[in-house]
């Protein structure tokens, strides 16, 4: 288990630094290591969701990070779910869903 704790500081300082290119690239060594963990799923799924918007994919990133949203999340990842999924819902013309995510994030 002290590869996925290492992979989970990896991704939190990869993910602080905002390179979310390399923060995907580090999730996916969960796999080259066949490491099953729940929260390092959720952080996985994260970085999918936010990489896919960051290519002008809203729908499908807005799918992905919803799906994430429904699971006990990293109160680290909260803030990053929120202020992406409320920028797609903004570039997608739902204002009002983009205003409630915004809010989300300082609660």
């Amino acid at each position: 288990m002290a590869v996925g704790k290492a992979i989970y500081e990896l991704l939190k300082i990869k993910m602080s630094q905002r390179d979310y290119y390399a923060a995907s690239h580090t999730a996916n060594r969960l796999e080259f290591f066949n490491i099953k963990n729940k929260n390092l799923k959720i952080f996985q799924d994260c970085l999918e969701g936010v990489t896919l918007i960051m290519k002008k994919k809203f729908s499908e990133g807005i799918s992905i990070i919803n799906k994430v949203k429904k699971n006990e999340m990293d109160p680290f990842l909260v803030p990053l779910c929120f202020k992406f999924l409320g920028y797609a819902y903004f570039k997608i013309g739902k204002y009002i869903d983009s205003i409630n995510s915004y809010k989300k994030i300082n609660k």
